[in-house]
């Protein structure tokens, strides 16, 4: 695979993570609903989401954040 490829010499472009979800996210598994945990990890790939959100290809999203729900 290509990303074992890259990853055995360093950091996975920003290109690369973006075809894979791109990729992923167009699975049929995924037309229910789906969690990106980790990502985006950098300006270019929260960008590169923003933009693939507008494109509608998606109908709702949702944010979490680290903190915005009370455990008790």
């Amino acid at each position: 695979m290509a990303a074992k490829a890259v990853m055995a010499r360093g950091l996975v472009s920003d290109d690369l993570v973006c075809e894979m979800v791109r990729l992923r996210l167009r699975e049929p598994d995924c037309k229910r609903g789906y969690i990106l945990d980790g990502f985006p990890r950098t300006a270019a790939q929260a960008g590169w989401l923003d933009a693939l959100l507008d494109d509608k290809l998606f109908d709702t999203c949702t944010a979490l954040r680290r903190g915005d729900c009370d455990p008790s």
